[in-house]
């Protein structure tokens, strides 16, 4: 089952992944009065936007923008359709270092101090 708020949407048959969408295709489909048609029917053909357990972060990252995806299926070398985990946005940037910033305060732009000169590069690389 998928929350109201998912934007991506895990795609399974018999317990074996057959792909990913974004929540948009779906909401494209209910506007162009195609509900009757099954899920498969809306994925592309061919494979899908996937990472590997041994995949580098930047990977997941980059694979994520150019699908327009906030999460990725980490899949067996041996199966694509095997799922072994998911990795989100949130977590990749969080592991970069990059806190997500809170909803209420998404509007908010701090102020800043003027007065204050630049750190003085201690422990920057």
């Amino acid at each position: 089952m998928v929350a109201p708020n998912d934007s991506n949407i895990k795609l399974s048959m018999q317990k074996s992944l057959v792909g990913m969408m974004a929540a948009h295709v779906l909401e494209k489909a209910a506007s162009e009065g195609k509900t009757d048609r099954p899920l498969s029917a809306l994925l592309p053909s061919g494979s899908f936007p996937h990472v590997h357990s041994d995949n580098p972060l930047e990977l997941a990252l980059g694979r994520m923008g150019k699908a327009g995806l906030d999460v990725l299926p980490v899949v067996s070398r041996a199966d694509i359709h095997e799922l072994q985990g998911i990795v989100t946005l949130p977590e990749v940037l969080h592991l970069y270092g990059i806190q997500p910033i809170a909803p209420s305060s998404a509007s908010e732009v701090p102020a800043k101090d003027s007065d204050a000169g630049p750190e003085s590069g201690a422990g920057n690389s």
